[in-house]
């Protein structure tokens, strides 16, 4: 299962699948600026979606608690028919600095979400494991 992280306002465009992305208005570690979590890959290997039915394609700016089940992990690769192991994939997002999400596929557009998630930046700091976030 696939849970918000945070608080924040999810959006589903209307053309997306397997994703949704949450407007968190005032970052955890960066109080005065904006944030977005992004997640996706939630569907199944044809593009069907596994978002929870109470964020159908469209959804706009709809207020959710952290621990709010989002959907479930699937394998669309964005290409049915040929899926990608079943997993989430999860990005915090910059905002454009006018209230827009910035494009999540150019890295520079995303921030290291381990010190959101309280893990670890790296293995090389040997965490214990298995690893969990803190609630």
């Amino acid at each position: 299962a696939v849970y918000a992280a945070y608080d924040g306002y999810l959006t589903r465009e209307a053309d997306w699948k397997s994703t949704v992305i949450i407007r968190i208005p005032n970052d955890p570690l960066e109080p005065s600026r904006q944030i977005w979590t992004y997640y996706t890959h939630m569907a199944d290997a044809e593009g069907v979606s596994t978002i929870d039915a109470a964020f159908p394609p469209g959804t706009h700016e709809v207020f959710v608690k952290a621990g709010t089940l989002l959907g479930y992990q699937g394998n669309f690769s964005g290409t049915p028919g040929s899926p990608v192991g079943v997993h989430l994939h999860f990005s915090i997002v910059k905002d454009d600095g006018s209230g827009n999400y910035l494009n999540e596929l150019e890295i520079g557009n995303t921030l290291d979400p381990s010190p959101y998630l309280g893990l670890p930046l790296n293995a090389a700091d040997e965490p214990e494991l298995p690893i969990l976030c803190i609630p």
